[in-house]
């Protein structure tokens, strides 16, 4: 595609720095904007994964993809760069792994143009709400004037709130930028922020569109969302040096409830990601006591004491700092009602055995002692005991207790297995982690062989298999040779895939297995995914989930996992009730995740839609065994909105009409379809008598 003769109109400024994930995806949804008078400036900021490879194939498919390299200075200094050489009028700096809209970029022209403004911003949202009705928006329309143009001179308390202090969903008159001398830090992180603060003051033209045309990829891997640190200290000099510009500009005193706010907003969000004992002193000596503070802690000002994050940081500190280190490293987050009864002293273990315990114990010390035997030594176990009715926690107690690489917690009440493993996952402090069932067994040589592969491939995820024993040989009537066969892979993965790509192959060949205990998760790459709490099968759903967020994802078809069979245990119980309840809340989230494909311009979404529409009908099939063997009285009791019937309605429909293929007889004997009849009788019959009211 080429420019017309209208010339550039904007200049897109994008810094790439590994991304290889998403960059093609944002590559393209820039490429087929409506405004086609574009130039993409692409900033390679010494990218050490195949982005420079991408870039470099796009800037042959589209003459307006400019692309310079650069060693690896961080973002704002690769957008500074790419400012110089832009041509357009506006300009409009973008991250290498969001979702734009297609008409992004003529919505903020067109607006511009309109109004004259300098900069012209629009609504977004982050991608993960997406598909949810309680979304968080970047802009904030409650403080927004009620005008077309207005500067801050029109909300002095409010402008720096008014939206993200981000520059990717603004649109800046390039004059503007080059006649006040505005640039961004050459710091890892925060170096929008004071670029943000100063041009959003400095503008005196500001205009809106108020439609949400950006998808922030929130916490994606590897973005520095994910990478914090140790740069908090920068973003304080950051505000230090704000502050300063306002004083200079004369405008402090106008703007200085707004300037608080963001600095208090900074300040929680810094609190709540600190991690270690050294980053906490250091937060608490050169911030929280620093002898002349961003703001004053001394009271007076009626809106601070009103403000929940200037009482937080106001009780803090009053605190000595040991104890305030001591509160903010508390381990488990609140409201999870567990207490730590031992602590584990390794500081940097390789590995996180995750172990959920409930009244196993005359299994626990075979479990453990698995373990204990692994030939690869640097991992900690993290135990959580469910509130177990037994003899469980002092087992766990007594057979750890002279390992010092041991962590034992006591949940004060029974919430079961999702939540266990949440509670291990708040706390493990490994590179990796692992989950094993504390009636289960690893072979002597699980860590050794799959921590080699792992870490040669890069890889966020290794799946590997495993297989079965019977605790009693009668039980072997329980499970079928199908069954059985659930814990290997019929077919040969032999190259590492992205996660996207080996779901949607494993779903559609049949080799999807959704046990957490048969992987060995890079902690990164699962940082901000938790199980759904309070249902069984919560596998599901969390392995989906990670498996669709891994960049690389490789196998090992060792069977190094041993699953114990036994009646007692919660998968061979007779929970039928809580068994539906699990299938339907599965339902539920995997339609969620298909719909989500369905909205990106994504290469492997078809795949991963077919995969998920095969899983989705596994879970209903399941859903009814379940369902076909509860008692009137717990059919009753199992709520089925009308939501979630539609849903299971519409898939045995699609199903039907799939297979026209087949001759019209051979489906109608097909027990998928007898299934599916029986099934739809159910929403069938809530719908009709919702109609009927």
């Amino acid at each position: 595609m080429t420019i017309t003769n209208k010339g550039i109109l904007v200049s897109v400024i994008m810094p790439v720095f590994n991304s290889e994930r998403y960059l093609e995806q944002s590559l393209n949804d820039l490429m087929h904007q409506t405004l086609e008078d574009i130039e993409i400036i692409c900033v390679d900021d010494g990218s050490t994964d195949s982005s420079t490879d991408i870039l470099a194939r796009y800037q042959e498919i589209d003459k307006r993809i400019k692309v310079h390299h650069q060693e690896n200075l961080f973002a704002g200094i690769a957008r500074n760069n790419g400012l110089k050489s832009a041509k357009g009028k506006y300009v409009i700096f973008l991250d290498s792994d969001d979702i734009f809209h297609k008409t992004m970029l003529e919505k903020l022209y067109d607006k511009a143009e309109k109004t004259d403004c300098e900069i012209c911003i629009c609504d977004g949202i982050p991608l993960s709400n997406v598909r949810k009705t309680s979304k968080r928006h970047y802009l904030n329309s409650r403080i927004v004037p009620q005008k077309e143009i207005f500067s801050y001179k029109d909300i002095p308390d409010n402008i720096f709130g008014i939206t993200t202090p981000a520059p990717w969903n603004m649109l800046f008159r390039k004059d503007f930028l080059e006649n006040n001398g505005f640039e961004f830090e050459g710091t890892l992180r925060g170096n929008d922020l004071r670029f943000f603060a100063e041009t959003i003051v400095s503008a005196k033209r500001i205009s809106i569109v108020t439609k949400v045309l950006i998808y922030y990829r929130d916490y994606a891997i590897g973005s520095l969302q994910t990478q914090y640190g140790h740069h908090k200290i920068t973003e304080q000099n950051t505000l230090r040096q704000i502050k300063t510009f306002l004083q200079k500009k004369g405008i402090y005193n106008d703007v200085e409830k707004s300037f608080n706010r963001l600095v208090l907003t900074n300040n929680s969000f810094i609190l709540k990601k600190i991690r270690s004992e050294e980053e906490a002193r250091q937060y608490y000596s050169e911030i929280l006591c620093n002898e002349q503070p961003l703001i004053s802690y001394d009271g007076g000002n009626e809106e601070l004491l009103n403000n929940p994050n200037y009482k937080n940081l106001s009780s803090m500190k009053a605190l000595s700092e040991d104890a305030f280190v001591e509160k903010l490293l508390d381990p488990l987050p609140h409201g999870k009602q567990v207490e730590i009864v031992k602590q584990s002293n390794v500081s940097n273990p390789k590995i996180t055995i995750i172990v959920p315990a409930y009244n196993v114990e005359n299994f626990i010390a075979e479990s453990l002692d698995s373990v204990l035997a692994q030939t690869y030594t640097n991992w900690e176990i993290v135990a959580i005991n469910d509130a177990s009715t037994d003899n469980t926690l002092d087992l766990l107690k007594k057979l750890t207790e002279d390992d010092e690489r041991v962590t034992i917690v006591n949940c004060l009440k029974n919430k079961g297995l999702g939540h266990a493993r949440n509670v291990g996952l708040d706390i493990a402090k490994g590179e990796f982690v692992q989950f094993l069932d504390s009636d289960d067994l690893l072979l002597p040589e699980t860590f050794e062989i799959l921590l080699k592969q792992i870490e040669k491939e890069n890889a966020d995820i290794l799946l590997f298999d495993g297989e079965i024993f019977y605790d009693n040989p009668e039980d072997n009537e329980l499970f079928n040779s199908k069954r059985t066969s659930f814990y290997w892979r019929k077919n040969e993965y032999v190259k590492p895939v992205s996660g996207s790509e080996f779901f949607a192959r494993a779903a559609i060949n049949g080799d999807w297995r959704e046990s957490v205990c048969m992987t060995l998760f890079n902690a990164k790459a699962i940082r901000n995914i938790r199980f759904i709490e309070g249902i069984v099968h919560e596998d599901d759903i969390f392995s989906v989930k990670t498996i669709l967020n891994a960049k690389c994802v490789c196998v090992n078809k060792g069977r190094f996992y041993q699953r114990r069979i036994r009646t007692e245990s919660i998968m061979t119980s007779k929970r039928k009730l809580s068994s539906a309840e699990g299938r339907l809340r599965n339902i539920i989230e995997l339609k969620k995740i298909e719909e989500e494909y369905r909205c990106m311009d994504n290469v492997a979404a078809p795949e991963i839609i077919r995969g998920t529409e095969r899983l989705i009908l596994t879970e209903i099939r399941s859903f009814f065994n379940a369902y076909s063997n509860l008692s009137k009285k717990e059919k009753q009791t199992l709520t089925l909105s009308e939501g979630s019937a539609q849903v299971i309605y519409n898939e045995f429909n699609k199903y039907v009409n799939n297979a026209k293929m087949e001759s019209k007889q051979a489906v109608i004997n097909s027990k998928s379809y007898r299934l599916g009849r029986f099934l739809t009788k159910i929403p069938a019959k809530m719908l009709k008598r919702k109609r009927l009211k």
